[in-house]
């Protein structure tokens, strides 16, 4: 790894206390749902933040949510505590996505794009960690934070602008501006912080599915297949030869594809 990136990663502060107790319970073989909700409970201000978030229009839930418990019955353990982390560690990252061409709303937007998508897709498959594809989906893009500062450090900004204006793909032009993809750069930040190593393979490799383990293949490449679907600004991306393509290789439904893809399309249209 990159040493600027490396020190950048190892510089991070410890994640709160509320954060490192949601990990540790999650860690255990059997836990209760009920623990993971007494944890954020015990952080008011977080917990505040999360509801705040899951009540306001940019998220897409149409039920008004009042506890941490509902909110867990609704969406889903991964989800919400993803969402906490994200809460939890926003003033850890400065937002400054010019070389994206995105500003803070664009990437809040294109993340719960992703997440609506991928929350629909993976409730149709029976893949053994599909659980994790959400709040997987959730959490790739926060390297393009770090990463965000490489390119401008290195004076990539214009170079980064002009390679995403052409069309070239996302994760090559991070590799030609900064030496790194933002998936792999994610991937790191949350095994920094000890996340699930499944969830962070699936980040990491969500970019080139052929070189994660068999058993996360099929979960990798759904990945790559709705971050490849919504592009930087939050629009819907008809890539059909590619997504067919993707799709065929790991014997993927294309129906599901396809619904999951208009849920989101729809979302995106009423916000």
């Amino acid at each position: 790894m990159n040493q600027e990136i490396l020190n950048f990663i190892e510089s991070l502060p410890p994640l709160p206390d509320s954060i490192i107790k949601l990990n540790a319970v999650r860690a255990q073989n059997e836990y209760k749902t009920s623990e993971v909700v007494d944890v954020i409970k015990t952080d008011p201000n977080l917990s505040v933040k999360v509801l705040k978030y899951l009540n306001s229009s940019a998220f897409p839930l149409k039920n008004h949510v009042s506890d941490i418990h509902q909110a867990i019955m609704l969406l889903g353990e991964e989800i919400v505590v993803a969402l906490a982390f994200i809460e939890a560690t926003k003033t850890l990252f400065t937002f400054d996505l010019s070389p994206y061409t995105m500003n803070e709303t664009d990437f809040y937007h294109r993340a719960n794009a992703q997440l609506v998508m991928m929350s629909h897709w993976s409730k149709k498959v029976q893949y053994r960690h599909k659980k994790l594809l959400p709040s997987a989906i959730f959490l790739s893009d926060f390297g393009k934070l770090i990463l965000s500062q490489i390119i401008i450090k290195k004076n990539n900004t214009q170079l980064m602008q002009e390679k995403i204006e052409i069309g070239i793909s996302l994760d090559i032009a991070e590799k030609e501006c900064s030496g790194y993809t933002s998936s792999f750069i994610s991937a790191s930040m949350l095994r920094h912080w000890k996340f699930d190593s499944q969830l962070t393979d699936l980040i990491e490799f969500s970019d080139e599915p052929i070189l994660i383990d068999e058993s996360l293949r099929k979960e990798a490449t759904m990945m790559q297949s709705v971050k490849s679907s919504i592009s930087l600004q939050g629009e819907m991306i008809n890539n059909d030869s590619f997504q067919d393509l993707l799709l065929q290789s790991y014997n993927l439904s294309r129906s599901d594809y396809n619904e999951s893809w208009n849920e989101a399309k729809k979302w995106l249209e009423s916000n």
